[in-house]
């Protein structure tokens, strides 16, 4: 699998959990970076073939290694406004990342309890003080950075979407939450990868989890490198997403479940 595949298992497994209708969207995209980083190790391939050849699959693709990357980017999302301003950053270049608000952007999780302190009460509901939901709920349409792009509603849902429903506040379990995320998703790339190393007419690339402590590769090599029937489901997957805002939740896990059934299906071809 390519970066864009391990990405989609991220972000496909929160979305199925439904993790951003409390949590709002950056602990999806947090999923989706977390399930990226192993491959950072091919950045070796800057310093020649001999240094790619050595560190690829080895040095990133670890528990311990991926495991402690996972959890420095998941604090520093949930301190920080860092993937907000990724997404702005975006936006003023294109269009298609552009937000009319945040539903979440431009707080971070850290800060959300700040924001649950100017909850405001209006036709029996509750909602957070510039946070605007789906049109369907109800709740005030607002303009500016702090409404939901129509076609996103579902990502950009509020914590706060009726009445009684605390926003997220800043505590352990919070942070815990994003920390399990994280780290969940930097394993789901191993696992992947673990599945997806066979060969054709070469050799089969296992991956060492266990380094340093241990040099065994492991390898279930159900599906070859390269094989692009996953790529096409989780492709297939996002445009339903965004076709059907309203289903992403039964979507994503369906995209998910399609993958495991064809790698399950490629092992028994052979």
């Amino acid at each position: 699998m390519t970066i864009y595949e391990h990405a989609m298992v991220g972000i496909d497994g929160a979305l199925a959990l439904g993790l951003q209708r409390r949590h709002g969207w950056q602990i999806v995209a947090l999923a989706g970076v977390a399930a990226v980083l192993p491959d950072l190790d091919g950045l070796t391939i800057l310093f020649g073939i001999q240094w790619y050849a050595e560190g690829h699959r080895l040095w990133g693709h670890n528990l311990l290694v991926a495991g402690l990357a996972a959890i420095v980017v998941a604090a520093a999302a949930y301190y920080s406004d860092t993937l907000t301003r990724v997404q702005r950053w975006l936006a003023r270049r294109c269009k298609a990342f552009s937000t009319d608000g945040d539903c979440g952007a431009g707080v971070s999780p850290a800060r959300a309890a700040g924001r649950a302190a100017k909850a405001r009460v209006s036709g029996g509901q509750t909602f957070l003080s510039g946070c605007a939901g789906p049109k369907e709920t109800g709740r005030p349409k607002e303009t500016g950075r702090n409404a939901c792009p129509p076609d996103l509603s579902e990502l950009c849902s509020c914590p706060a979407q009726a009445a009684g429903t605390a926003a997220p506040q800043r505590n352990g379990k919070e942070l815990a939450l994003w920390l399990i995320v994280g780290v969940a998703a930097a394993y789901s790339h191993l696992l992947i990868d673990v599945v997806f190393s066979a060969g054709k007419d070469l050799p089969i690339w296992g991956v060492p989890l266990l380094w340093p402590f241990s040099s065994t590769a492991y390898a279930f090599p159900l599906v070859r490198w390269g094989d692009i029937g996953a790529t096409v489901i989780l492709a297939a997957g996002m445009f339903a997403m965004l076709r059907w805002p309203a289903r992403i939740q039964a979507i994503a896990a369906g995209s998910l479940v399609a993958v495991a059934a064809y790698m399950a299906v490629r092992g028994l071809c052979g």
